[in-house]
C-alpha cells in the first residue's frame, strides 16, 4: 500500500518479472538474465523464457523446540516507592532455582530511580552458577533520574539471580527513591546458547 505525503506516493509497487535464455548454456558460453516490466508491454523474446522469483519452496525440517520457561518480577509503583540510604545494598528482587526450573536465561531489568537530590543510584544484575557469571551493572546521577537497564544471560540453579540498587555520595538524612523495577527471565534451549 503507498504511503502518502500531500498526497504524494512514497513509493509505487510494480510488477516484474525475469526472462532468460530456453536452453542449457554450452560450457563457457555467457548467459543473461533479464528483468521486463510487463505493466509496460515488455515481454520476453522466443530465444527466452519467463520465470519468477515468487515461488514456495518445499517446506523445511523443523527447528528446536525452544524453551517456554519465562519469569516475571515486578515492583508496582502503587505499592509506594522503595527508600535506599547510602552504602546500603537493597535487594529490588531475587530469584532462584525454587522460583524457576534450573538452567541457562536470558534476563532483562530495569529500574526506576526518581530525580532529585545528590549522589548516584548503581544498580546491579547478576547470580547464577557457572563462571563467569552473568552481571551487568550501571547507575545514574540522581540530578537527572531516570532508568537503568540492565541484561545478562544466566545459569540459574542453586545461586539466586538479584537484582541490587544502592546510593551513594547522598546528603546527611538523604535516601534515593525507586518507584518501580522489573525483571524478566526467559529460559534458553541448550542449542540456542
Amino acid at each position: 500500500t503507498p504511503r502518502h505525503m500531500h498526497d504524494t506516493p512514497l513509493f509505487t509497487t510494480t510488477l516484474l518479472q525475469a526472462t532468460a535464455p530456453r536452453s542449457q548454456p554450452m560450457p563457457g558460453e555467457k548467459t543473461s538474465v533479464r528483468v521486463i516490466d510487463t505493466a509496460a508491454g515488455q515481454t520476453c523474446s522466443n530465444k527466452e523464457a519467463a520465470f519468477s522469483w515468487n515461488q514456495t519452496g518445499p517446506a523445511g525440517p523443523p527447528g528446536p523446540a525452544g524453551s517456554q520457561a519465562a519469569y516475571l518480577a515486578r515492583h508496582d509503583p502503587r505499592e509506594g516507592g522503595i527508600d535506599i540510604e547510602a552504602g546500603v545494598r537493597e535487594i529490588l528482587e531475587s530469584v532462584d532455582f525454587t522460583t524457576v526450573e534450573p538452567g541457562w536465561y536470558f534476563i532483562a531489568a530495569q529500574v526506576h530511580v526518581v530525580q532529585g537530590g545528590t549522589g548516584k543510584v548503581k544498580c546491579l544484575l547478576g547470580g547464577g552458577n557457572e563462571e563467569p557469571y552473568g552481571v551487568d551493572f550501571d547507575s545514574v546521577e540522581l540530578s537527572v533520574g531516570g532508568v537503568i537497564r540492565l541484561q545478562t544471560t544466566i545459569y540459574v540453579y542453586e545461586r539466586p539471580v538479584e537484582l541490587s540498587c544502592t546510593a551513594e555520595g547522598l546528603a546527611d538524612g538523604e535516601v534515593a527513591r525507586v518507584t518501580e523495577d522489573e525483571l524478566t527471565m526467559i529460559g534458553i534451549a541448550p542449542e540456542q546458547r
